[in-house]
């Protein structure tokens, strides 16, 4: 008896329930992505023009192009971007110096947008680490990399870190 009652146990802890969950992922029109960056090392502007797509969808994200869009700065200098192949368009033109206010616009199908940005000064790095780290539950183990500065507590900022390897 106590034999049977195990078998119960053990085919009720092991056996699962499933139910399948349909997610109503509405469709929705494309709409413009814009990602935009400038920066005083390089001095080059640059702009990839994209669509939204399906969450589902099969096909490549629709890049855009044969826009005009311009870089203009708090002096009045402007600076044409030149699209150097679909959706990606670029300049080197550009003197691009912190503390400085620029004007991002774009005319696109029709419309026009535009947005507006002040280059802070750039925060130095005072030192860089990095630790190999096991994981655990989901996650791969790895190497992480740790990266110390003083940010300036005056100025309202975000940061972004770009980490390449092999180029």
């Amino acid at each position: 008896m106590k034999n049977s009652l195990s078998i119960i146990i053990l085919i009720l802890l092991f056996a699962s329930c499933e139910k399948v969950i349909d997610v109503d992922l509405n469709e929705a029109a494309p709409e413009i992505v814009v990602e935009a960056n400038i920066s005083n090392s390089t001095n080059i502007g640059e702009v990839i023009l994209s669509k939204t797509g399906s969450y589902f969808g099969e096909s490549s994200i629709e890049k855009i192009s044969d826009a005009l869009i311009t870089i203009e700065d708090e002096f009045g200098d402007r600076f044409t971007l030149v699209e150097v192949e679909a959706g990606y368009y670029k300049t080197e033109a550009i003197l691009i110096e912190a503390e400085t206010t620029y004007k991002l616009t774009i005319e696109v199908e029709g419309e026009k947008y535009e947005s507006e940005s002040k280059l802070n000064q750039a925060v130095l790095v005072d030192s860089l680490g990095y630790f190999y780290d096991d994981g655990f539950a989901f996650l791969d183990g790895g190497y992480s990399i740790k990266v110390f500065f003083i940010d300036p507590s005056d100025v309202k900022n975000y940061y972004r870190m770009n980490v390449y390897k092999n180029d």
